[in-house]
């Protein structure tokens, strides 16, 4: 006997396509997006399908975020795990592969989202932490300390993570070639002691 029941030809959607929808819409449009009711309909599946990847809203928050920690942060970590060079070379390469991978393009949004979310403003700042720890230590590596060590770590995170929302769009080129300026004012020393 022939079965009636016909399959979805539909591919199921694995958490990694949730995340990274998630994020994209967020972008696009805001967090009031990332409702339930109103995720599902966006992406044209059921309940069914949020709560077989997620327990509930803050287990997809948590989720969300922890991916966002992987694609912008962690996977640069990595990245830089098997760059050679001085510090001031591992800091170029830093901020060039940020750069051409666009890989804080979720971070205003996501802080945006913070500011209501008491859970993901938490996740948010041990970002920052490993972020700021990461640039700090090749600052350090060049020599510089005290203020000038924490004011160029501070802005050098701050800059990346803002940039891409930010300031007035840039063609990917147009970007890779402020690089270098921008290198060079980062690392040059401002005091002549």
């Amino acid at each position: 006997m022939v079965s009636s029941v016909k399959k979805s030809t539909k591919p199921k959607l694995t958490l990694k396509d949730w995340l990274q929808f998630s994020l994209d819409l967020l972008i696009k449009e805001g967090n009031a997006k990332l409702r339930i009711d109103t995720l599902v309909k966006s992406m044209g599946v059921t309940k069914g399908s949020f709560y077989w990847h997620f327990k509930d809203r803050d287990d997809f928050i948590h989720k969300l975020v922890e991916h966002w920690t992987l694609v912008s942060t962690l996977v640069v970590v990595g990245h830089m795990e098997q760059v050679q060079g001085s510090a001031e070379e591992r800091l170029f390469e830093l901020t060039k592969y940020i750069v051409i991978n666009e890989l804080t393009r979720y971070d205003i949004a996501i802080r945006a989202w913070a500011l209501m979310e008491p859970q993901i403003e938490y996740l948010v700042r041990k970002v920052d932490k490993l972020r700021l720890d990461f640039v700090r230590d090749l600052f350090a590596e060049m020599g510089f300390e005290g203020k000038e060590l924490e004011m160029r770590s501070r802005t050098l995170v701050a800059f990346h993570g803002m940039e891409h929302g930010l300031l007035i769009k840039k063609t990917q080129r147009e970007r890779i070639d402020m690089l270098r300026v921008r290198h060079a004012m980062f690392t040059r020393p401002i005091f002549n002691e």
